[in-house]
């Protein structure tokens, strides 16, 4: 794990990170980032601030990171505690953050989960993507220019659990051991919905990839998952894909 990056949530191994690349680029994640999705109380966030207000308002969105730690204070020299590491007490309760503007320079990767509300998520997105189309088609003395960063989605991959498309069913819930997920899936409601709902407001990230998506069941972490994929593996082509569209259209 990363040091900067903290648990928060059941899904995975983090939910909120901020973490300096090469080149002195920054990625950050949190799911609660903009106040666009609400994904269920086991999912813990921060962020008070939303981009849908801030939008209407003509303000500069913003959001909460956590701040560089300086683990050099820390000393692992404790052979009597039970965890060696001091850098596990730190997590996303107790971590100190500082509120950052998400500018033109920057590039914002939006997915509306497959968990909590989904249609509430996205209904939230679109309407986030229609006020600033609003916004800079403003003219005269209501004009709102704002430093507005660039929006991509990124687009949902499909499941492979063993029902007749490949779709999630609540029985499954009932199994008492691990069940294979099958090899292609024709469960496709989540992408059609996206695309009818956002792609008249934002580049789709992923689309291209689907079809290898939809026949790769294999790949996902399996057990009782068929949602979630393994690594190395469809994330790393997808990681590549985000970097193949992001430096075909901006000037990076």
């Amino acid at each position: 794990r990363h040091p900067n990056t903290f648990s928060s949530g059941p899904h995975s191994k983090f939910e909120e990170g901020r973490v300096l690349l090469k080149g002195n680029i920054e990625l950050i994640y949190h799911h609660g980032m903009g106040g666009l999705l609400e994904l269920g109380e086991e999912y813990q966030t921060h962020e008070k601030e939303t981009w849908i207000k801030a939008c209407y308002l003509g303000k500069p969105f913003t959001a909460l990171a956590p701040k560089y730690m300086d683990w050099s204070s820390f000393s692992n020299s404790n052979s009597e505690s039970d965890d060696p590491d001091p850098r596990s007490s730190i997590n996303s309760v107790n971590v100190q953050r500082e509120r950052l503007t998400i500018g033109s320079n920057d590039i914002v990767l939006i997915n509306a989960s497959v968990h909590g509300t989904r249609s509430f998520n996205l209904k939230n997105i679109a309407d986030l993507l229609e006020c600033q189309r609003t916004s800079r088609n403003l003219i005269g003395p209501r004009k709102r220019v704002q430093s507005w960063p660039n929006l991509f989605y990124v687009v949902t991959g499909p499941s492979h659990f063993p029902t007749a498309t490949g779709a999630f069913d609540e029985r499954l819930l009932s199994e008492k051991s691990a069940f294979s997920c099958i090899e292609k899936s024709t469960y496709r409601d989540w992408q059609m919905e996206e695309s009818s709902m956002l792609k008249d407001y934002l580049p789709m990230i992923g689309t291209d990839m689907l079809p290898l998506q939809f026949e790769s069941g294999e790949l996902h972490v399996g057990g009782y998952d068929c949602l979630h994929w393994m690594m190395p593996g469809i994330p790393d082509l997808l990681a590549a894909d985000v970097l193949r569209f992001i430096n075909a259209r901006l000037d990076y």
